[in-house]
């Protein structure tokens, strides 16, 4: 059959991926090999997928072939998804190392702190947990739905533009980063090790010719696999110097709940950042709005006292002229 003959040459392409899932789902057990290994009878009288069967159990080495092929085809695309979920994993932890804004930023904070909580059992603090930074949303002003992170983003905006910076440079690493677990990428990354390591194991006792097909992928997927392995390593040093730079309980500490936290905090500010905005224009809106009306009552007040000016001088006319009506003599003032 065609497909057999795609199978023996390695044509993955043409063969197609979707294809190739199927083969290697239906592939045929050990006890089914035997039956049709051992079946007398006249072949042709049998079902297709028997006849597919005999011809594929005589293609040496098939499975190694079929499992091969797959794995080829699919590395590319599950290389794709765990590096940048890996790069994404450092830079967060480098960042959260790092990073100067962030740096000044926390300041701000410790130092609010301090003196909210001024001759208190928490004042004069030299830090604070990671975790503690969301409850900063808690702590309500007599405004409403002005918190003390609204005020901490206010006033550190006022003091130093760039004292946010940090949220806008940690936003991408962090929305994948926060997604993620350590734990979930070291499984994929061993699965797929175990997979290729599986598929060399099988190679050593396969015919050359699927050695000549599948030998090279194999030594640059080890690379890449030994490459990943770096990376894990890298991510398990970082975390010792975050929960050191930190001051954190090393058995407690968890970088995936610690990147949450710190994602959920940049959300949070980006949120009052547009919060301030809003309402400092509704704070402007109404501030115009006042003086218009005191420009209009100030008016009105001027309007009113002109009009009463005017009619008391047109009152003294009118009864000087009706006591000379009257025949009154007027008296004459000194000079």
């Amino acid at each position: 059959m065609e497909i057999v003959s795609m199978i023996e040459r390695g044509d993955v392409e043409i063969i197609g991926k979707e294809r190739l899932l199927g083969l290697q789902k239906i592939l045929p057990k050990e006890e089914e090999v035997s039956m049709l290994e051992e079946f007398e009878g006249d072949k042709e009288k049998l079902g297709n997928a028997e006849k597919f069967y005999l011809k594929l159990i005589k293609l040496p080495a098939y499975r190694i072939r079929i499992d091969g092929l797959v794995l080829k085809d699919e590395f590319g695309d599950t290389m794709a998804n765990l590096l940048p979920n890996v790069s994404a994993v450092i830079e967060t932890c480098k960042c959260l190392l790092e990073n100067e804004s962030l740096k000044v930023f926390l300041r701000y904070v410790l130092h609010t702190g301090n003196f909210m909580n001024a001759g208190g059992y928490a004042g004069n603090a030299m830090g604070f947990r990671i975790n503690s930074l969301n409850k900063l949303m808690d702590t309500r002003s007599k405004k409403p739905s002005v918190t003390l992170l609204h005020f901490l983003v206010e006033e550190a905006e006022k003091v130093d533009t760039a004292a946010l910076a940090f949220v806008e440079e940690m936003t991408p690493c962090l929305t994948v980063a926060s997604n993620l677990t350590v734990d979930s990428l070291a499984a994929e990354i061993k699965e797929v090790k175990d997979k290729v390591k599986s598929l060399k194991k099988g190679l050593k006792k396969s015919p050359s010719d699927v050695n000549d097909q599948l030998k090279t992928f194999v030594q640059a997927a080890e690379k890449e696999m030994a490459s990943l392995d770096e990376s894990l390593e890298k991510i398990t040093e970082l975390t010792k110097k975050i929960v050191c730079y930190f001051c954190e309980k090393e058995k407690s500490f968890k970088l995936d709940e610690c990147i949450h936290d710190m994602n959920s905090f940049c959300d949070n500010i980006k949120r009052c950042q547009k919060e301030n905005l809003q309402r400092k224009h509704r704070e402007e809106k109404a501030e115009r709005r006042k003086k218009r009306e005191q420009g209009m009552t100030k008016k009105h007040a001027e309007h009113t006292s002109a009009k009463k000016e005017s009619v008391e001088e047109d009152c003294i006319i009118d009864r000087l002229l009706k006591d000379i009506r009257n025949g009154h003599k007027l008296r004459h003032t000194r000079q």
